[in-house]
């Protein structure tokens, strides 16, 4: 990771970790994601889109299928796929199998979208699988917007 991006990362946890309200796990990868999300349940999920694969083939297959490019991967939104059990999408038709997925039941309202990704990009895939809180990565946004947005998502699931 960048410097600068590590910065901005420590100024956007630092009004979680000083609220002492949440109990906050970052996974640096889609592999470490799931691993965590198959065997913890969490009453918010933060995504990134632009995720890094890590080592389980499933998420580097599909890494290599778009150049190593984590701008075309999106490997964040496949993520969300697997996550929310999506039937119909099937990122590789003949490869590495995915993850098992979780044992509780994980539903959009657990969900928000923290990415430099607009609406235009992918509001549409988020639309389809039910996923309505999305905030864009900007300059000028409060150092205060990760805990926003955990707030609001634990607001949707209440």
């Amino acid at each position: 990771m960048e410097d600068s991006a590590l910065f901005e990362l420590n100024n956007i946890l630092g009004p979680i970790y000083a609220s002492h309200r949440y109990d906050l796990t970052l996974a640096p990868d889609a592999t470490r994601a799931a691993e965590i999300l198959r065997h913890r349940q969490f009453d918010a999920i933060v995504v990134d889109i632009r995720l890094p694969p890590g080592r389980h083939e499933y998420w580097r297959t599909i890494f290599r299928k778009h150049h190593s490019d984590r701008t075309n991967a999106k490997l964040g939104l496949e993520l969300l796929h697997w996550l929310l059990g999506d039937p119909t999408h099937h990122p590789l038709r003949n490869g590495a199998n995915p993850p098992r997925r979780p044992e509780w039941p994980v539903t959009p309202q657990h969900i928000g979208v923290f990415s430099v990704e607009s609406r235009l990009e992918i509001g549409d895939q988020l639309k389809k699988l039910g996923v309505n809180l999305m905030y864009e990565k900007q300059p000028g946004l409060p150092e205060t917007i990760l805990m926003d947005i955990v707030n609001e998502v634990l607001g949707q699931v209440e």
